[in-house]
């Protein structure tokens, strides 16, 4: 799947592939291991060429040459799109807006030619806005998607902005973090306050971005901001070597986190009864019980007891299994946490890479938007952790001290674990962080 992302193929038409061939009214049976060659041929894509159209606004007729330049052709009303796609498509058209249409798009599936479509709508926006900036070309969301190849036309609407597809809090637990870190949030020093402001500054603008290019430049400008120099290494060296320790400490304690979620999701009344058979010491909550519950020998009966009710969830059995042989092992955890780590330093890496290509060339990847994702979890990690260190322990007041705080702790937590030989109801807790 995720070559196939990154050959650009869309992830929204890969989902909608699995659903139809698996659990539509018409989906595959599946009898036998030799089905999966079945569906892997069903996922090979084949380029096709696209025309979709947007309802957008009457600017776009005043620059009909830039238009021309990006196969942009204005219709003035329904009857010419029907004419254009040789349909009777039912497409809607607000007040003050036209049709434009963007012809001979090649791409694996009718989402992506949307997305490239719309970068040239987005182009045309962005140029007008240089030389006219009290009124905005804009467009909706909505628009109709024919191929070429076999003329099946369809309605879409995609808006995924990769950055809200990271974690986000109730908004009443939300709120009440937000009035915890104002009320007492303190850095002595006024660089470190400025450089944080600015980091907030940069974060609301790549929220509200819809651009994945000016998403990621933002977020990696906030990691340059954020990291204190260093004279002695590149600042790609010096970048990745700085913010790991914010992104490893917190790994472990967000599978467990997030394999606890899942179990909820799955039945909740399970994951109640689940939580009162583990029992902990004082003091300790639900994160405890769920490690017990994944980690310790002494509640194999427990989990074998959980394996027997996921028959119809064998992905989340399988997770349930796969993190107990991990986590019931300390070398296997450590291996793991190394692994993680590799991969954390090539992705950032991928990053710094994109973002010079858009600084330098204006190009990017077909996979960007996985890019954003990761980015910008990365840098809400470090945030959350700066805003803990500053507002709720006090145990920093300044940039320079919370990572260098986060470079002591992660040489605590790798102590600890090579300290443990095997996991037991003593020790357990050296696996993971429990104050997030």
């Amino acid at each position: 799947m995720t070559t196939l992302v990154n050959f650009g193929v869309s992830k929204i038409y890969l989902r909608s592939l699995v659903q139809d061939y698996f659990f539509s009214e018409k989906g595959k049976r599946i009898d036998s291991i030799g089905d999966l060659d079945q569906f892997l041929n069903f996922l090979v894509p084949e380029l096709s060429a696209y025309d979709i159209c947007f309802s957008v606004s009457k600017i776009f007729n005043q620059v009909s040459d830039v238009s021309d330049v990006f196969d942009i052709f204005v219709l003035k009303d329904l009857a010419e799109v029907h004419k254009e796609f040789h349909s009777d498509v039912n497409f809607a058209l607000g007040k003050n807006q036209v049709f434009a249409v963007v012809r001979d798009i090649d791409a694996f599936d009718p989402y992506s030619a949307y997305r490239r479509a719309e970068s040239y709508i987005e182009k045309i926006a962005n140029l007008y806005a240089l030389f006219h900036h009290k009124e905005s070309a804009s467009w909706d969301r909505t628009a109709a998607v024919k191929n070429k190849g076999d003329d099946s036309l369809e309605i879409i609407s995609v808006y995924n902005n990769p950055i809200q597809n990271g974690f986000d809090l109730p908004p009443s637990k939300a709120a009440r973090a937000f009035n915890e870190v104002i009320k007492n949030f303190s850095m002595d020093s006024n660089e470190s306050f400025f450089k944080f402001d600015n980091v907030v500054d940069l974060h609301a603008l790549a929220s509200r971005s819809d651009s994945n290019t000016s998403q990621l430049v933002n977020i990696w400008i906030s990691l340059e901001t954020l990291t204190p120099p260093s004279t002695s290494s590149s600042k790609i060296v010096n970048i990745t070597k700085k913010i790991m320790p914010f992104l490893m400490l917190n790994y472990t304690s967000r599978l467990l986190q997030r394999i606890s979620g899942d179990i909820y999701r799955w039945n909740s009344s399970e994951y109640r009864k689940l939580i009162k058979k583990v029992r902990v010491d004082s003091g300790q909550g639900s994160l405890h019980k769920i490690a017990k519950f994944i980690m310790l020998p002494e509640y194999d009966s427990l989990r074998k007891e959980m394996y027997s009710k996921l028959d119809d969830f064998p992905l989340l059995r399988y997770r349930i299994y796969s993190l107990n042989d991990i986590f019931r092992d300390s070398k296997k955890l450590v291996s793991m946490l190394n692994t993680h780590k590799k991969k954390v330093e090539w992705q950032i890496r991928r990053i710094y890479r994109t973002r010079n290509m858009i600084v330098h060339s204006g190009k990017a990847p077909a996979y960007i938007a996985i890019l954003v994702e990761n980015s910008h979890d990365y840098l809400d990690q470090i945030l959350n952790e700066i805003m803990r260190l500053a507002a709720r322990t006090k145990e920093c007041s300044s940039l320079d001290q919370a990572y260098e705080f986060m470079s002591i702790q992660m040489d605590h937590y790798n102590r600890e674990l090579d300290q443990v030989e095997s996991f037991n109801s003593e020790n357990f807790s050296a696996a993971f962080r429990s104050w997030l």
